[in-house]
């Protein structure tokens, strides 16, 4: 699967468009994109700073997904910021993470990278 077109998409809070996208609005694009799969919106939160309307977003939806203990590419990854479950990720090959976050274009890191490795909640699979 290519997606280079999904790297360096400029970061914008709330956003769901290649002009712009947040973690879930790449996921999203990705899903939509890639696999035909509509993802909902979920952009019921002020910015990207409100972690715990995110983070409840977040366990709501969760039981709408597969947990998995094995990742595999289009995984749905959670990570803890601030001890919140409030940042999504697509997993990819070589443990890789597509992601966006606020101050960076969406790009490409390594989940091993001591910035991720000990924030990964787990990792889910849409069904």
């Amino acid at each position: 699967m290519s997606i280079d077109k999904f790297i360096g998409v400029p970061f914008k809070a709330l956003g769901r468009t290649f002009a712009g996208c947040d973690c879930w609005g790449l996921v999203r694009l990705l899903y939509q994109d890639k696999l035909g799969i509509d993802l909902p919106m979920y952009a019921s939160y002020a910015s990207e700073t409100d972690t715990k309307t995110i983070s409840s977003i977040i366990s709501r939806q969760k039981i709408h997904w597969t947990p998995v203990a094995k990742f595999e590419p289009g995984d749905v990854i959670v990570i803890r910021m601030a001890g919140k479950e409030c940042h999504v990720g697509i997993y990819l090959s070589g443990n890789r993470l597509l992601h966006a976050r606020s101050g960076v274009d969406s790009c490409i890191e390594s989940l091993d990278h001591t910035r991720w490795r000990n924030r990964i909640a787990g990792g889910y699979r849409y069904e």
